[in-house]
């Protein structure tokens, strides 16, 4: 049967003579908050893996994180035996299934990473399960930021701040104005808008300045591939039917990313009774 050890002043006293550190064990504490931890995953959490909780707030269990979006908990940073001859000894190996596990969850540790990063990059859960990403501003799952920099996958310097942050995303308006100048428009290319934050659009907008009907075609390029350009609207294009105002969150089959750097160009299909209608794009940093 498993005993109860006293985790937190083991690992404490262990990781600033084998992992660095100051040396000092109040020193050292006062880099890192660890956390203890059980491995519910079913395999191995490697060193540096973000992980989050495996299912409510109160739990003591963690895997790896899955998808963007995810609320991490930490990064694994070593593993105890819990029974046996090595009790309460960390070591500088994987954790293995139902061993508890060390996670940093506040202060300097090294995370694994999914792709290139850059020293100040906000940290959050990437695409690849266990690996963090790097952007330029805070997003669903930011835990800290970046220390140093990778040229692609590998392991970075990352400082903690503690729990992820469920609600940091920001959001920018891209607004185009569609006016005949007093007369109804004609039907054709409006003009372009080059984008500079890379996003998701998460809902569009057309705001009239009278009733009437109107539909507005969106499309995309990026700055290399400028002036060949793709709808990103497919069969939902935004369309006044007899109104002032109309607005789509759901956008079904919209092409919705968009990188820094991209270029929409906004085409009048049609338009009936009114004399100017603005556009307007929400948009998710990423």
């Amino acid at each position: 049967m498993p005993v109860l050890v006293d985790l937190i002043n083991q690992i404490q006293k262990v990781l600033p003579v084998r992992h660095g550190g100051t040396g000092s064990e109040l020193g050292y504490a006062s880099e890192r908050l660890i956390l203890a931890y059980m491995n519910d995953t079913g395999a191995a959490i490697a060193r540096g893996t973000l992980v989050k909780l495996k299912a409510v707030y109160d739990d003591t269990r963690v895997i790896a994180t899955t998808a963007v979006g995810d609320l991490p908990v930490g990064v694994v940073v070593g593993r105890y035996y819990t029974s046996g001859e090595k009790l309460g000894e960390f070591e500088n190996a994987d954790p293995a299934h139902q061993e508890t596990v060390a996670v940093c969850v506040a202060g300097r540790c090294s995370v694994l990473v999914a792709a290139a990063v850059t020293v100040g990059q906000f940290a959050s859960a990437s695409a690849t399960a266990g690996k963090a990403q790097g952007s330029a501003v805070p997003t669903i799952g930011t835990i800290g930021r970046f220390e140093s920099s990778t040229a692609g996958v590998g392991t970075a310097a990352i400082v903690l701040t503690g729990a992820a942050s469920a609600f940091p995303q920001q959001h920018y308006t891209i607004n185009f104005l569609i006016s005949g100048g007093g007369s109804i428009p004609e039907a054709g290319i409006q003009g372009n808008v080059s984008i500079d934050a890379p996003g998701t659009i998460i809902s569009a907008r057309l705001l009239a300045t009278t009733s009437g009907s109107a539909v507005v075609n969106i499309l995309k390029s990026t700055y290399a591939g400028f002036p060949t350009m793709t709808t990103i609207c497919s069969g939902t294009k935004p369309t006044l039917s007899a109104a002032q105002k109309y607005e789509d969150t759901t956008l079904s089959s919209w092409t919705t990313a968009l990188a820094a750097g991209d270029v929409l160009r906004f085409d009048l299909d049609s338009i009936a009774t009114i004399t100017s209608v603005t556009c307007a794009l929400k948009v998710r940093r990423t």
